[in-house]
Formats: C-alpha cells, structure tokens, sequence
C-alpha cells in the first residue's frame, strides 16, 4: 500500500508521549518521527501502467498525470519535425503527436518504432514546457507567495497538507490574477478536485477572502496526523501578482497555511514501489514558468486533445522496422474532417496554385473549386515545375486539422517528408483558375475595438531595427504592438493565435497591443488580396495579406529588393535570407505573398515572411551578349512590368544630374545608373538595365554599365522644328528659331524659341552664367537632346554646353516687343473707356435708386396722411356729425307742436346723416378697413364686390389667396394697384365689362385688369406721364420690382398687367 513517512529535522525518537502531546508537539518543535498511514488500506500499490493509445490518453482527466503516467507505444513514425519538435506515430488505431522535453528527433518517416517515456502529460501549446520544466522552482514556509512584479507567468504551489486535528476544515484562496485551489481525499494526486477559485479575469488584493463566493469551499472533513495532496494554480498577465492560501478548522482561526502543516513536493520522493517519504515542516514546492500568455488557466487543466497530442519525458525510441507506411486516408481539399483524423496519413490531389521552395523545403497552395489546402514539404531536392494553368499534384502526408477561422474542422494543412510524396500532372481541358479575389473594404470591421481577436501569424521579423508582428483574420490583418512585451521568436508565420489587448492608434490602420497570446495550433494561410489595377499605393491596405507579382530590378545593401509589378514598383523585404544572396532573385518574375506595410518604408512594402512565400514564376532569362538595337528598347509600353534585362551600346549624348542619354544608329534612350556614376558626353559605353517608359520618354533603369572601345560616332541632325516629333526622341539634333524669350530657372536657362507656328524650349543646366542676355527676336540654333511630351506632342531640347547655343542673327526692328508695346497703349486706351462706361452705369443706377427711394418715400408718407386723415375724419368730424345728429333726435321730440320748426330739423337730421356715411366712405377709402381686419385677398374681394354691386359695368373677378406673401407695406401698395385700376375703369373707361384677375405662381404674384371701353390714344411714355392712376401704379410696381405692361387701342379696352415677384427673407 502506498504510506509516507512523517520525519522531523531533528530526527529524535519520541515514545510513551499521550496523543494530545504528541499533536502540540508536532505543531510546535516538529520533532515527531513516527510512521503514520497516510492512505487508506485498500489503496493500490502499484505504480501506474504505461499509456498504450491516444484514446486511452483522453479518458484521463487533467489531473490524473499529476503522478508519472509512462507511454509504450507502438507504431509507425508518419512525421519527424525537428523545427518544431513534433513526432507523430500512428497504429492500426489512430495517430497521436508526440513531443520530447527535453527537444530530440532521433528517428525518420517511415520507420516503425516502439516508443516509451518514463513519464507524460497534455501538450500545452501556451507553454510547452509545462510541465516538465519549470522556468525555476522554490520552498516557500507558507502557503502564501508575497507579491511579485513581472507578466505573463504561470505559478503552481503543490505539496502535502497535514491536520493537527480531526475536524470540518474550511479553505479560502486570495490572488491576482485568477488561481484554482486543489485538494485530494489523500496522497494521490490523482484524485484532486477543485475546491475554490478566482475566475478568469477577477483578481483580489492581498489575502482579501471575502470578495468573491467561489473563493471559499465547502467544509471539509479531515484526519489529524494524515497527509493530503494539495495544489494551487495561478496565473498572471500584468502588473504584480501574489497568491494565498487560508484554513479555519477546530479551535483553529482562520489564518494562511502555516508551513508546519505543509510537505513539499518532491519528484524523487515516490520510490519504485509507491512509497513517499513526506518531510512535514518544510512547506511547500513553488513551480513557476515565465511567458504563460493564455490569460486563463483552462488550458493548464484540460486533458489530452487530439490536436495538442502529448508531451514526454524520457523519451526512448527502438527502431522496429524501416520503410513501412500506413495505409494513406483518402481526403478531399476543403471537407469537414473527424478529430479523429488529426494527424493521420492521407492521400488526395488538387489544383496547384502557388509554388516555392527556400532551396530545402517547399510550400504548394492546392485548391478545390474555393477550397484551399497548404502542402509543406520538408525535404524538396531538384527544381519545382514551372507552374501553368492544368498543373495539379496528388500528395501523401499528415494531416494538420484546422478550423478555418471559426468554421468546422477540415484539413487545411499536411505535411509530406518529401519530393516523392508529391506527383504532379496535367488534367487535359481544364478550366483557367481564376486569381482569387477578396472581398471589399471589411478591414475596419474585422477589429471594431473587441480588444481581441483569432487569426494567423502572417509575418514576425525585425525589420530596420524595428520588431513587426502581424496577424489576420479571415478578412484583414491588423500590426500588433510590441511596446508592452517582446514575442520574439515565440510566435511563428502559419500558427493560428489569439490575441487580446487595447487598440492602439496608428496612421493607416489601428494597432493591438498585445496582452494575451494564446498559440492555438497551426493554420494555412489567409486567401492573399491581389490589388486591382491602382497604383500599388492605392490598391493594397496595411497589414493585409497580399500576392504581388513583378520583376526584381534590383537590392540594396540592405536586404530590400525592387520590383516593378503591373501596377507600378514596389518594395520586397524577404525574411530569412543573407541580403548578400538576394542577387540570385534579380531579372526573376517572382509571385510573391506577404504583408502590406505602408509605414516601414517610405513606399509601400511586401514583407514577406520567408523564402517558402516566393514563386519564381519565370526564372532571370540569361542577357543576350550581341547588344540590342535602341530603336527595339523604345518600343517596349509604358506598363513594362515583365520587361527583363536587355544590352545596348552606344554613345553618350548628354549627361544630366542623375541620368545620361546614348544613342545608336537606330534611336536613343535615357538611361539611369543604378550606383549614381556617370560617363562624361562622347564617351562610348555599354548599358545593360530595365527598359520602359516614363511620361513616354524611353528609358533604361537600375543600369550598371562599363567603357567599351566600339561604338558608332553621333553627329546632330539638322531639323526643321516642325519636322520633330516622337520619332525623334531622345536623339542628339539641331535646328533653329527666334528667341521668344530667355528666363532662369534655378541655376540653369530656358530659352523659348518660335519658328513658324511651332513654339520649343531649350534648357541649359550646367555652366549657364557663360551665356550671353540674347535679345527677343534673334535668330538661333541650337543643339540638343530631343526630348518628346506626349501630355503637350510637342519636343523639347536638353542643352549639353554654351556652345550648343548660336547667335545666327539679331532681332528685326519691327519686333514682338514694340507690338507688345502698341497693343499695351490700345488696351489702356480701350480699359479707361470700359471704366468711364462702368462708371456712368453706376451713376445712372443710383438716379435710379435714388428715384425709387423717393417715389417709396413719398407713397409711404402719402399712405401716413391718408391714415392721419382717415383717423382725424371718424375721430373728429365724425363724431361731431352723430352729435349733431343726435341733438336733432331730441330737438324733434319738443317741437311736435311746430310743424315748420320739425320741418326744418327733419330736414338737418338728414343732412348730418348724409354727412355721416360720407365721412365714413372717405375714412375707408384712405383707409380700407378691410385689410387690417380680413388681409389682403379678402380686402380686393371685397372691393371688388362692392363695385359690382354698386355700378351698372358687368366686373368677373377672380383672386387666389395671397395673404402673408408680402409684407405690409407691399400688401398696401398691392391694394392701391387694384383701387386705383379699378377706379380708372369705372371713371374713364366708358366700359360695360371689366375682369379684375390676381393669380398666385410659385415665385410671383400677376394682377390682371381690363376693360372693353373706349381705350386710351397714347403711346406707352404719354400714358404713363399722363394719368395719376397709370403713373401711381407703375411706382408702386417698381417699388416692388415688379413690372407693368399697358396694352390699349381706340375702342379696345384698356389691359393692365402687373407682375410682382415673391421676395424671400434673404432677397
């Protein structure tokens, strides 16, 4: 049966001692050394049998290889990754993934083996080391580890816990950041179950008990004198981190486990036939490992996955049998796969679509239709196939599950150890592959401030003494900042992670700063975004993913290759090469795959995180040794991103700050040299660089060239400059023109010349204060590069010396200057007369304002009186009028006896009644009641109607409703164009019929008023001069900028029609 041995430090024998005494003094000196039973007496004792299977593996809780669980395994080695430490053997049953600790691969594929370990556990992909090799270990006297700075660590305290009493313990558990608390019914580990704990993401200060419930256990009924396995879990992300343990028993407070009542864990304590030699008082075993970035401890106490496989130490490995292989499982690119399958020999085949090799291994990208898988092969020896459109490989090899960014598990990587698991063919009538394509703009939805995220390592590097980190999710890639932690080499390109922490602003795109990192496995690649036909600028996004293809055209010194693409160069940085190696790459077409930087370079960049991301989709063809005629060079499209490396010889022309110009029999070329050096003009040289077009000027670029002894002598070619055209380009000639004008630019000169209709400039940069001031209108030639704009189709000249410049003639007498001159005095002449026209236009345009202001002015004080004199009319004479009226009611009361008396008052009475309702006709009239009371529409109505009832001319009126259209003043003069108009026809007209018609248009009002009486035998300036009523209407109407058009003829009526425009509050 397993026992322990209870030892004190004194080693001092205590016999006859009564019960009681012997528990003080075991709590107080330690000096008992007695065996106690320490399990109970049916427990096994045996050590436990090895582990035969991956399923018997998995049935084993977490806890269970607490105690050394040994392996015996028997099968087939399918994978042997030393990179990454990674051993897969498969039987008849399943295939499991085995890594050393410490790291060895003693094996190869293909052999059959027999494998045992003295001891084994779940394979943590967060901390590998776990739990075999801690980062370091100490004793601690309590159960109680005081506060410690650092991040990212995981804590385990373990050992024996002792009773001084039988009894209902309690247990409680204080730490930050979140922690577990494990105690077993005895010694074996085993059998340990959770009994407190802090959740994930809670915390508590120091020996804070109370803050959360799940902190304390339940009671706990215990033996004195017996030893139970008790273990604690911490884990810290940030910031300081400490952990405490605290008991309440019989007659015992609640207090931090002493270390009297603790044993420590030891490795060596269990003998061969189970027994443990437990050494009280000495507190307990503290094992920490650095760089725990899960965040949690879910994945310290998960079991045995088929992903994560084991983890071994003591490995020993006897070779059975070599050259043998599994039975391969047949897979389809992009099916759903069981659990089971991980890591199991497959077969299958697929399209292939990408293709590189760092010159050991190689990676093929494989598709089904939309589905993708990732080929790696470990060992490739001999060149790749040149990849076309019906190229397809069928492949052996393990299988890595992956579950392609949150969807089912499928097999989205397998590994073949070599060239001879993969057969390539071609699949006659085969369909084209289309490029893929990605979906529009989501990268700004991808991280919408969650501060976390899933996705692949898509490249992790020091670039220009900066460390760059990048992952991407199945839509877009975002930078993850290093600032707080350094990851180093702890992630790599492929694995699928997660990833938390605060979003960081950035100047393309948003940064995460990384908190948690949890490895999750491995996983193939994001589909790579393949820019459209933007400028490189333009079409790529930071951080995302990309395939971009061109022509290496050259490195520099410090690892950076430039590659022109299709749309426009680009920058290449390749990690995992020596810089002095990337030649090999120059005059290649690569495809490239890789992350978009638009900060580290000051043009955007492909980094690319290794030389398994690179396809050589043409090899450098080798340069011909016969130069190539320049004519063909010129020929080449300005889009020239296929355009490999060519020869010329010729002889130079000119030579400009950075470039020169050559040319041969048949044409010339701008040239620029890759180091900056420059031959001097005359010389004779051979070129060989990258040809194309920019701002349609031929040219020759990143160019290395020598001195050669041949080459063919360049005399000018004398031209009329409208004969110079684009065939012309880039040629040594000469031709001649009148001197427009001769102007500096910078240190150099411009002189614009003119002959015929064709205007050309030439442009001296060197030596220029050696030329003479040349007067407008000479005569000169000039020699030089003919240089073509298509944005103008017209040439320029690039002058080598002075002496490229001649006076041919002086300037004539009659020149552009004393022209220029007669014309500048004819447009004086010309700008003084439009000044004195603006000047009398502006004149008479006040007269007119200032009529206008009159004529509002006095219409306005006309409307004053009317309303003063309407106002004194009832409140003045009227009242009189009704008081004498009155007094003549009571004066026909007394004189009924006076017949003559009464005769005469009847007869004022009356008269004042009579006076009455003309004063108040006048009062309305200069004032209308009407349109205070009922507005405007109601008050021409009611005028109207008033007319019509009153005089025997047949008047058809129709009014839209106007009111609140105009302000008062304007509702006035509105009211008096009416009056007065209707006023004209019942004095003058002699009419029988008459229409009074006000409409309402959407920005104008229109009155209408005619009669079909006697007309008016006027012209249009007597009919306005001649009637106050005409002239009274026309002011109101300019007032109002409104218009009035009169038509009358003899016996034809007269017609007015007034337009008044509906002024808003800004007019």
């Amino acid at each position: 049966m397993h026992t322990s041995t209870l030892t004190s430090n004194s080693g001092i024998l205590m016999i006859g001692i009564k019960q009681n005494m012997i528990h003080r003094l075991l709590i107080s000196l330690l000096t008992l050394h007695v065996a106690v039973a320490a399990g109970e007496p049916d427990e096994p004792a045996t050590r436990e049998s090895p582990l035969t299977s991956l399923t018997e593996a998995q049935k084993l809780p977490r806890m269970a290889f607490n105690v050394s669980r040994p392996l015996l395994l028997t099968g087939i080695v399918t994978l042997a990754d030393a990179e990454r430490n990674l051993l897969v053997i498969q039987d008849a049953a399943s295939a499991i993934a085995i890594r050393p600790d410490p790291p060895q691969m003693p094996v190869r594929t293909g052999q059959r083996v027999e494998l045992r370990a003295a001891d084994s556990a779940p394979y943590l992909p967060y901390c590998p080391t776990y739990p075999f090799s801690p980062s370091g270990s100490d004793l601690l006297t309590s159960f109680e580890l005081s506060k410690e700075t650092g991040n990212y660590k995981l804590n385990r305290m373990r050992g024996w816990l002792v009773p001084p009493r039988t009894g209902f313990y309690t247990f409680w558990i204080a730490s930050d950041d979140s922690s577990s608390l494990w105690l077993s019914p005895g010694l074996d580990p085993s059998q340990a179950k959770r009994i407190a704990h802090i959740e994930t993401g809670s915390w508590t200060t120091a020996r804070q008990w109370d803050r959360y419930a799940n902190q304390r256990s339940e009671r706990v009924q215990l033996q004195a004198g017996k030893a139970y396995y008790i273990e604690a879990l911490q884990e810290q992300q940030t910031g300081e981190n400490h952990l405490a343990v605290a008991w309440s028993g019989p007659d015992m407070p609640q207090a931090v486990i002493s270390g009297q009542y603790l044993a420590p864990w030891r490795e060596s304590d269990e003998s061969a036939d189970g027994d443990r030699a437990i050494e009280i008082g000495k507190g307990i075993m503290r094992e920490y490992w650095l760089d725990y970035t899960a965040g949690n401890l879910a994945p310290v106490l998960s079991g045995v996955t088929n992903e994560g496989g084991l983890t071994v130490r003591g490995l020993q490995i006897k070779v059975l049998d070599d050259h043998v292989w599994p039975e391969p499982h047949p897979i389809q690119i992009g099916q759903s796969i069981a659990a089971s399958n991980i890591y199991r020999w497959v077969e299958g085949e697929g399209a292939v679509t990408f293709l590189s090799t760092d010159g050991v291994s190689a990676n093929l990208e494989l598709t089904e239709g939309s589905n993708r898988l990732l080929l790696r092969v470990a060992r490739w020896r001999g060149n790749l196939p040149q990849r076309h459109t019906n190229l397809r490989a069928r492949f052996r090899g393990v299988c890595e599950g992956g579950h392609d960014f949150g969807g089912p598990l499928i097999a989205s990587i397998v590994w073949a150890a070599t060239e001879e698991d993969v057969s390539f063919f071609e699949q006659a009538g085969s369909q084209p592959l289309s490029p893929p394509t990605y979906p529009s703009d989501t990268a700004e939805g991808s991280f919408p401030g969650h501060y976390f995220t899933r996705g692949v390592v898509t490249f992790n590097d020091r670039v220009r003494d900066k460390d760059i980190l990048y992952v991407q999710d199945k839509l877009a890639g975002i930078s993850i900042s290093q600032d707080h932690r350094q990851l180093g080499s702890s992630l790599r390109v492929g694995q699928l992670v997660e990833i938390g922490g605060p979003l960081l602003p950035g100047k393309h795109a948003p940064a995460l700063q990384a908190w948690t990192v949890n490895v999750m496995g491995w996983q193939n690649m994001p589909l790579p975004a393949i820019p459209s036909s933007q400028p490189v600028g333009e079409g790529v996004r930071e951080g995302q993913w990309t395939e971009m293809d061109g022509v290496v055209r050259s490195v520099t010194a410090n690892g950076t290759m430039s590659l022109m693409g299709k749309n426009g160069p680009f920058q290449l940085w390749l990690s995992g090469v020596d810089p002095s190696k990337l030649d090999r790459y120059v005059n290649s077409r690569l495809r490239a795959r890789g992350v978009v930087s638009l900060e580290t370079f000051q043009a955007p960049a492909l980094l690319v995180p290794g030389p398994t991301f690179i396809e050589i989709a043409q090899p450098a063809p080798e340069v011909s040794t016969e130069p190539t005629p320049i004519s063909q060079l010129t020929n080449v499209e300005s889009q020239n991103e296929w355009s490999h490396m060519e020869k010329a010889v010729g002889t130079v022309t000119f030579c400009g700050e950075h470039h020169f110009f050559i040319q041969d029999a048949t044409g010339g070329i701008r040239v620029h040299p890759l180091d900056g050096s420059l031959p001097k003009p005359g010389d004779k040289v051979q070129v060989i660089g990258f040809p194309g077009r920019a701002d349609a000027i031929a040219q020759l670029t990143e160019v290395t060239w020598k001195s050669v002894e041949h080459a063919p002598a360049i005399e000018a070619a004398t031209l009329d400059p409208s004969e110079v055209d684009a065939s012309h380009a880039n040629l040594l000639v000469k031709v001649e023109g009148r001197l427009v004008a001769q102007k500096t630019h910078g240190s150099g000169l411009i002189f614009e010349l003119q002959s015929g209709r064709t205007v050309f400039e030439a442009a001296l940069t060197a030596d220029a204060k050696e030329v003479p001031a040349f007067e407008e209108g000479s005569m000169l030639s000039v020699t030089g590069i003919s240089v073509f704009h298509s944005s103008s189709q017209r040439a320029n000249l690039l002058l080598r010396s002075p002496a490229d410049v001649v006076l041919i003639k002086g300037p004539p007498w009659w020149n552009l200057k004393r022209s220029a001159t007669l014309i500048g005095l004819l447009l004086t002449v010309l700008a003084a007369t439009m000044i004195r026209v603006q000047f009398l236009n502006r004149r008479f345009a006040h007269q007119k304002a200032a009529r206008l202001a009159f004529a509002r002015s006095m219409l306005e004080n006309q409307e004053n009186e009317r309303r003063r004199i309407a106002a004194s009319l009832h409140d003045s004479l009227g009242q009189d009028l009704l008081v004498i009226r009155n007094q003549t009611h009571r004066a026909l009361q007394s004189a009924l006896d006076h017949p003559v008396l009464r005769q005469r008052l009847e007869d004022i009475s009356s008269t004042t009644l009579q006076a009455i309702n003309e004063v108040r006709e006048i009062a309305h009239n200069l004032r209308p009641y009407q349109l205070d009371r009922l507005g405007l529409t109601q008050a021409i109505r009611a005028i109207v109607r008033k007319v019509s009832e009153t005089s025997p001319i047949d008047l058809a009126s129709h009014v839209d409703e106007i009111d609140h259209l105009f302000d008062k003043e304007s509702e006035i003069h509105i009211y008096r164009i009416v009056q007065e108009g209707i006023n004209n026809i019942m004095k003058h007209s002699a009419a029988t019929e008459a229409a009074v018609v006000v409409r309402h248009h959407p920005s104008r009002v229109s009155i209408s008023i005619r009669d079909n009486g006697k007309g008016i035998d006027q012209d249009a300036r007597s009919i306005r001069d001649g009637g106050l009523g005409l002239s009274g209407i026309e002011e109101r109407a300019k007032i109002m900028n409104g218009s009035i058009t009169i038509d009358s003829a003899p016996g034809q009526g007269v017609s007015l029609q007034i337009e008044l425009p509906i002024l808003t509050l800004a007019e």
